[in-house]
């Protein structure tokens, strides 16, 4: 038996009595295996395209002096830790912190 043979007989048990119910019902099941397929697919491809997580600086970072980006017009110093702790920011002598 051809498959189309075998569409023809499963129409003929389902689809010639109800035609717009088994039309909806060949809907859902293309859908759904459409679906599972997809996600599949998507499962295969992330596991040759990982992303990997951006890791955490191992370095301190410090500035100073006038010129620092990060305090203009004054002369302040900020280290920044690579561990994730706040920085401590020093105030310049005179200025309240």
């Amino acid at each position: 038996m051809t498959p189309v043979d075998w569409l023809k007989t499963l129409y003929g048990w389902v689809g010639a009595n109800h035609p717009k119910a088994s039309f909806v019902g060949v809907v859902v099941l293309s859908a759904v295996l459409g679906g599972i397929a997809w996600r599949f697919a998507a499962y295969v491809y992330a596991k040759d395209h990982s992303i990997a997580a951006p890791g955490q600086p191992s370095t301190v970072s410090t500035t100073t002096g006038t010129g620092s980006p990060i305090l203009p017009n004054n002369s302040g110093s900020v280290t920044i830790n690579g561990d994730g702790s706040k920085s401590e920011e020093s105030a310049p002598e005179g200025k309240p912190k």
